[in-house]
């Protein structure tokens, strides 16, 4: 019969938290004098300190703790203290006990169970303080951005959360998709879920971010130099090291050196965010590969890189029509717009009909249309009209469209002209004969490549053939504003 209590309160993921900390006490107790039983609590915070002074035992100091609980539950409850204390501490068998108690073996068992979910009820509460106390120590160094109202990225979360909670390969993971789809909100959610519950010993988190967003102004650069591989490099010592001036008078070689060091001597997970706005992104990538293992880095980019020790790319996609809906609803009643709170789902598809799934976006159209009304918001969008307009197609697309070539251009200009919702690689070539251009089918196989790695077309298919997409957000900007950017 198990005696391991089931938590009956919290999401699944805090259930699952919860029952693996209540296995591993029971372990410990079941295990009194082992001292390698013991070692799956590592993991937990209010038991780290234990193992990280080699002056501590940790097997004694351990079971000192679980003897102070017993002792405390005793004073609420000695009989399930005696059984706990026969049962663990002096390893009697049930039968034994129940007969000195007069009790049945299936009495024995509940109050084996009940008194169990007493002291690692008591032992999780203390976890959950020393849980606390970590995040709080950590979070108040990073000037993380908001993550409230998050929409339609669970299973996202749920993916990258798997994939960066366990000491394996990948050990760098990009998250990737054009301007404003939700890179940094995903990331720092994911950010804020590790804190709690990975064994990384250190954090980092350095941002390369280049604008503010106002969602009723819209978009403002910031006043700052771009961030370059020595810079960052000065941002990870300062929030790992500290305020020491040994460094100042370091090499970069150096300062690398001091890096690396910490980050192949225990595991640490670093957040870049927009890497491809890092000026020399040539020199920083190789650092990556060497600084990476059992450290983690998670990157955050507009552009996909490739690394020749492997990187896990996640393309975020956009949000769903309904998702999409759900956020609108939610953004109008955060800032008090009643009309649009209130607006049928019919009227809401007309925005997604417009914008599509680019959360930016569908946040920026509940900020304009509160002063301007939603049909003339989206009639801008739609003519590409206005300076508010015009900023947000220059912060997803201007730095990306500037970058193709020729033949690339003339191929994103295709897209909005084929009806199917992923044109193969015939139909794009026999669109771009109605922009009076005739490529030669491998130049268009070339430039989809340079578009998909720029986040700008999807791809998806067969191993044999694939196709290829926009989002709807993209196929407005492509109608309307690009021609200015012609002239």
């Amino acid at each position: 019969m198990s005696t391991v209590p089931t938590p009956t309160a919290g999401n699944d993921a805090a259930l699952t938290q919860q029952q693996q900390f209540f296995e591993d006490v029971q372990a410990s107790l079941k295990k009194w004098t082992d001292s390698i039983i013991i070692l799956p609590l590592r993991r937990w915070h209010s038991f780290r300190s234990f193992f990280a002074d080699p002056a501590i035992d940790p097997r004694q100091a351990i079971n000192t703790l679980l003897l102070n609980e017993i002792s405390q539950l005793r004073t609420e409850d000695p009989r399930l203290a005696d059984i706990l204390t026969a049962r663990f501490l002096q390893d009697e068998k049930v039968r034994v006990v129940a007969n000195r108690l007069n009790l049945d073996e299936s009495r024995i068992h509940t109050l084996q169970a009940e008194g169990l979910a007493r002291i690692c009820g008591a032992l999780w509460r203390r976890e959950q303080a020393a849980l606390m106390e970590h995040h709080q120590q950590w979070l108040h160094r990073f000037d993380l951005p908001a993550t409230s109202r998050l929409v339609g990225i669970g299973a996202a979360l749920a993916e990258l959360y798997q994939l960066l909670a366990v000491a394996q390969a990948p050990w760098i993971v990009a998250i990737e998709g054009i301007g404003g789809i939700g890179k940094t909100t995903l990331a720092s959610e994911l950010f804020r879920q590790l804190i709690d519950y990975s064994e990384y010993k250190a954090f980092a988190w350095v941002s390369a971010k280049q604008h503010f967003f106002n969602l009723g102004g819209g978009i403002t650069p910031i006043p700052r130099a771009s961030l370059s591989a020595d810079g960052l490099v000065d941002a990870l010592l300062h929030q790992l090291e500290g305020e020491t001036e040994r460094f100042v008078a370091l090499s970069a070689v150096q300062k690398q050196a001091i890096l690396q060091q910490r980050f192949k001597r225990e595991p640490h997970l670093v957040v870049i965010d927009n890497l491809e706005t890092v000026e020399d992104i040539a020199e920083l990538l190789p650092l990556l590969e060497r600084w990476s293992n059992p450290t983690r880095f998670l990157l955050t980019s507009r552009v996909r890189y490739e690394l020749d020790s492997g990187i896990r790319h996640y393309s975020v996609p956009q949000l769903s029509e309904e998702d999409a809906i759900f956020l609108v609803r939610g953004e109008a009643q955060a800032h008090q717009s009643t009309a649009l709170a209130e607006a049928n789902d019919e009227e809401l598809r007309s925005i997604y009909a417009v914008v599509g799934g680019n959360p930016l976006a569908l946040r920026l159209v509940v900020g304009w249309s509160r002063a301007q009304g939603l049909r003339f918001v989206l009639e801008d969008l739609r003519q590409a009209r206005g300076r508010r307009i015009d900023e947000l197609y220059t912060y997803i697309y201007r730095k990306a469209w500037e970058s193709l070539d020729a033949v690339a251009q003339t191929t994103w200009l295709a897209m909005p002209l084929i009806d199917a919702r992923c044109a193969t690689l015939e139909a794009i070539a026999s669109a771009m004969e109605d922009l009076e251009t005739r490529p030669d089918i491998h130049q268009v196989r070339y430039a989809l490549d340079c578009l998909v790695q720029l986040n700008l077309v999807d791809v998806e298919g067969t191993i044999h053939e694939r196709c290829y997409s926009i989002h709807q957000l993209t196929r407005t900007f492509l109608q309307e504003q690009i021609a200015k950017w012609l002239v």
